[in-house]
């Protein structure tokens, strides 16, 4: 098990060692984070990330030489960096790094992030992959050197040959399953290999902490004051925080505008409350600050697919909307 050893789990990791794979759990008050890992070769492993918490820090640390590939397929990570900014990783996004430049400190924005992580340790995946397929033409330490040249993850955004390699890996049946998976990996080096980073347009934005810090804050007040409706230009007042900026930073964080993300949780907030109470249409909506039942009701419908008596007859007779 070369490789595995060579991490630092700390003390606030429990590992489960089972016949064909180790499961490290780590909890704390705003959720669980549980981690699957398989060795597919000697120093290559895959692993299954499924968190649902709001944060965490990590005592993870890596005692090698690594190259880790990370393919998020539900949810949204922010990365903090030690030179004091930020990134966002959303679904279909494969982010790449070596271990050097992320903090210990994660926060989900949407409370969870599912992902399949593939870590390389140097040198033993390199001697592995060569054991396993003579001749195999990709030399993984350059392939780490060509995607880490800077200080911060390489982020590929919505590549189509990848997102079907990583769905490959994850939907991998329990039959031959780690056979299947090494074959997925030899796919996914060749792949990486015959990339050219100059065609690739990568557009990742990095915040200042200093602005994703008030952008937290704000969301927290919105999200507690539903009833009132505040303006961009009252938001970046009360914050001290440019328009620009506030709102590039809060799609960011958040993944969609904050007139977009506000409405669709207005919308879930409501369709939650006519399941649980006896409110009417008009007092949802005046709950989260809608004056007309008749705009509520056609904002209700495009968010959640259903007007709102129609949909909580549906649920009460057990109908998926």
């Amino acid at each position: 098990m070369a490789g595995i050893e060579q991490i630092n789990m700390g003390t606030s990791v429990s590992v489960t060692e089972n016949d064909d794979c180790q499961v490290y759990v780590i909890r704390n008050e705003t959720g669980e984070c549980v981690m699957t890992s398989y060795e597919i070769m000697d120093g290559v492993y895959v692993m299954y990330d499924d968190v649902h918490m709001k944060s965490m820090v990590s005592e993870i640390r890596h005692n090698a030489e690594v190259f880790c590939l990370d393919y998020c397929y539900v949810g949204r990570l922010e990365w903090s960096l030690n030179n004091g900014s930020c990134f966002y990783q959303q679904a279909g996004d494969l982010s790449m790094d070596d271990r050097q430049y992320v903090t210990s400190s994660y926060f989900l924005p949407l409370n969870h992030y599912h992902a399949v992580t593939v870590s390389f340790f140097l040198p033993q995946a390199q001697e592995s992959t060569q054991e396993n397929l003579k001749s195999f033409p990709v030399d993984i330490r350059k392939l780490k050197e060509k995607f880490t040249t800077e200080p911060y993850p390489y982020l590929i955004r919505n590549n189509p040959e990848l997102d079907t390699i990583f769905k490959d890996i994850k939907n991998a049946k329990e039959k031959n399953k780690q056979a299947y998976i090494k074959i997925k990996i030899f796919e996914l080096l060749l792949y990486l290999d015959s990339m050219s980073t100059d065609d690739l347009e990568i557009k990742n934005e990095y915040f200042y902490k200093s602005h994703v810090a008030k952008i937290k804050k704000m969301h927290e007040m919105l999200i507690n004051d539903l009833e009132h409706h505040y303006t961009l230009e009252e938001l970046s007042r009360k914050f001290d925080i440019p328009l620009t900026p506030m709102t590039s930073c809060f799609k960011g964080v958040y993944g969609n505008t904050i007139y977009a993300y506000m409405r669709k949780y207005r919308m879930q907030y409501t369709a939650n409350a006519l399941l649980q109470s006896d409110l009417s249409v008009a007092e949802a909506a005046l709950s989260v600050g809608y004056t007309n039942p008749s705009k509520f009701s056609a904002a209700f419908k495009q968010v959640i697919g259903a007007l709102p008596n129609e949909y909580r007859k549906r649920k009460v007779n057990n109908v998926i909307v």
